[in-house]
């Protein structure tokens, strides 16, 4: 008998919702499962190599099986076996002691009866062991010397393995080896760095200076005209001022013109007395210093004005520009002075 497509679809929800509560109540359960089984696998393969006395790679595979599965604490208590072994009797302590805080708060006490013994007494057996190292970093900056600083950007490390700031100036335990101090900070002139061998039980202190290097001098600079513009000004005021050179002998020109013209009317069809032969030679030499002047006045003042324009002013400490004074483009002058049949044209600059 078929069922009406009501009923029907009213049974796939409610076989769709089981499925989905089925999903998130076995979902957890199979993710635990399998780091449970991942953390068993590698707890079987440390306890081979162990068996052929290679602790060093044992003790990574009990460390991966203790994280998947910290609640069996059998991985860490191999641990702290292996690296006893080993000759790391500060990373040994350091996993009885672990393993000791483990067993407080496990769930299977039963399992694990007498461990919390074994865990306290290998701890106080190895301390003395333990080798030991107290790491100072001092700065000097301009106001003094004092510890390393986050501010000064300061940084630590010993083996590679970066040491909090705050653990500068207390006693780190450490396995006995050789051990390479390094610091450095980011404004300082260079990083320092300084060996230790530590043996089992002994106790070092290392003190390292580090120097800052002063901040510079914050510098204010000024504008002031530069070199090539005031070459600038200069090369334009000479051109300004052969122009109006040439302006005043244009003027001296005609005026011996006009002279001419009154001394000898026919000057332009036939000669002309002897007298007015220093009229004749006055504009001429007007004529001449006409050309001159204004052709070099001309191409003084655009290359002058080009120089101007193309040249930005310069930028100069405010200590230099202080001693150097201020700079004031010259100035041209222009005096005309009149003369006995003519003008006489003087400039300076100033």
């Amino acid at each position: 008998m078929l069922q009406s497509p009501r009923k029907l679809h009213k049974f796939r929800l409610v076989s769709a919702s089981v499925l989905g509560a089925l999903v998130l109540l076995v979902g957890p359960g199979t993710a635990r499962a399998d780091a449970d089984s991942d953390a068993q696998d590698l707890f079987v393969r440390g306890r081979e190599l162990r068996g052929k006395k290679d602790c060093g790679g044992a003790v990574a595979l009990f460390r991966k099986a203790n994280n998947l599965a910290p609640q069996r604490l059998g991985s860490l208590r191999n641990v702290a076996e292996c690296e006893e072994e080993l000759g790391h009797f500060a990373s040994a302590r350091r996993a009885w002691l672990e393993l000791g805080r483990g067993l407080l708060v496990t769930k299977e006490p039963t399992k694990y009866d007498g461990w919390s013994n074994d865990a306290r007494d290998n701890a106080t057996r190895l301390e003395p062991k333990v080798a030991r190292l107290k790491v100072e970093v001092l700065v000097t900056r301009p106001e003094g010397e004092g510890p390393a600083q986050a501010g000064d950007g300061s940084s630590v490390t010993i083996n590679g393995e970066v040491v909090p700031l705050a653990l500068l100036g207390t006693v780190l335990e450490k396995d006995p080896g050789k051990y390479t101090v390094h610091a450095e900070a980011a404004a300082g002139e260079g990083p320092v760095e300084q060996e230790v061998a530590l043996n089992p039980g002994e106790s070092k202190e290392i003190r390292l200076r580090l120097k800052i290097k002063p901040k510079p001098k914050e510098v204010v600079y000024v504008e002031r005209t530069s070199t090539r513009r005031i070459a600038g000004y200069v090369t334009l005021g000479v051109g300004a001022a052969s122009l109006v050179a040439a302006g005043v002998s244009l003027i001296v020109r005609q005026g011996a013109l006009s002279d001419l013209e009154a001394a000898c009317p026919a000057y332009e069809t036939g000669p002309c007395a002897t007298s007015t032969q220093s009229i004749l030679s006055r504009g001429s030499t007007s004529a001449t210093m006409t050309t001159i002047f204004g052709i070099a006045g001309g191409v003084l003042a655009a290359g002058g004005l080009t120089l101007v324009l193309a040249s930005p002013d310069e930028k100069v400490p405010v200590g230099q520009a202080a001693k150097l004074g201020p700079v004031v483009p010259p100035q041209p002058r222009v005096a005309i002075t009149p003369t006995i049949g003519g003008a006489q044209l003087l400039w300076r600059f100033e």
